[in-house]
């Protein structure tokens, strides 16, 4: 995004303060401005908070990306902790609907939004089924907005990312970041796990004007793991 010429805000975790300021750097060095947000958007409160400082740092918001997720591995329903369950839910889902709901009043027509899905909204995952019924809510919120928003001029899509070599991997199964079999990979057509970079790419043509007719979509970015028809 800041390639193409975004100043951006983005929000971290508190403990995420080393990998915020080396974004940070990165945002600068490509010659646009950048504001940190310390936070955690699972409450309704910190995304109002949220909307109102990047609104104070820079007068206009013409992209929305909801990208907050987590996940936690559980091999059976009836040994699932339901606290997690609604952790899930909260950081996945209905931190979109209150990012979303306070950031819309300051968006024009010809604005953006752009929602995280996953492969394991079409796929499921017997390990993530909290995690997959998220991502399928996410598809779903996706749509429906985005026929809410048309008529206003805005622009509501999603990106479905398969396996993206990302922290996120290693870290949910507890296994090292160079071994990356055990991740499903053999299941992609290409046979190998994404870079976060190919799947950014998606995000920046739907923020753009080059995706001005796309709204309610999908793209899925999986390496051939799974392909709509």
């Amino acid at each position: 995004m800041a390639r193409e010429g975004a100043n951006i805000s983005f929000v971290y975790l508190p403990e995420e303060e080393d990998d915020a300021q080396r974004t940070k750097e990165m945002v600068e060095k490509a010659g646009r401005k950048v504001n940190l947000i310390p936070s955690d958007v699972t409450t309704s409160d910190n995304c109002r908070a949220i909307v109102q400082n990047h609104m104070k740092v820079f007068g206009k918001l013409n992209v929305l990306v909801n990208n907050s997720a987590m996940q936690e591995m559980c091999d059976d329903l009836k040994d699932i902790n339901l606290d997690t369950v609604e952790k899930t839910y909260r950081t996945n889902v209905l931190s979109m609907f209150a990012m979303t709901k306070f950031a819309l009043p300051y968006m024009k027509r010809g604005s953006s939004i752009i929602n995280a899905s996953s492969v394991a909204a079409y796929l499921g995952n017997p390990q993530l089924v909290d995690y997959s019924s998220t991502k399928g809510a996410i598809a779903t919120f996706t749509r429906s907005l985005a026929q809410q928003q048309a008529p206003k001029g805005i622009r509501v899509n999603a990106v479905a990312p398969g396996i993206i070599w990302t922290p996120l991997q290693p870290a949910t199964k507890g296994n090292a970041a160079e071994n990356m079999d055990s991740h499903g990979v053999e299941s992609a057509s290409l046979q190998r796990p994404g870079m976060p970079v190919e799947v950014a790419a998606a995000y920046v043509f739907l923020a753009s004007p080059l995706g001005s007719y796309f709204t309610g979509e999908v793209i899925h970015g999986t390496g051939g793991l799974e392909m709509q028809g």
